[in-house]
């Protein structure tokens, strides 16, 4: 069933900030879209490419809560 937990959100939050650093990607908690738009960007780069994406953003926490996305193996 559902296996989102506090782990998989923490775990997913620390990846997220790791991602940010590595892409040099400013975390500006004040203007997130502007940062919310830089990872859609490289996102979309990626998903074009190898048809997933790799980041898990909250909105997609909410949406795999939904069952609207689901994990692929």
């Amino acid at each position: 069933m559902n296996k989102i937990c506090k782990a998989n959100i923490i775990h997913a939050g620390v990846e997220m900030l790791k991602y940010l650093e590595q892409k040099k990607i400013p975390l500006d908690l004040d203007e997130f879209n502007n940062t919310n738009g830089m990872v859609f960007d490289e996102q979309e780069k990626i998903f074009r490419e190898f048809d997933t994406f790799r980041i898990l953003s909250m909105i997609s926490c909410v949406l795999m809560d939904l069952g609207v996305l689901i994990q692929r193996e």
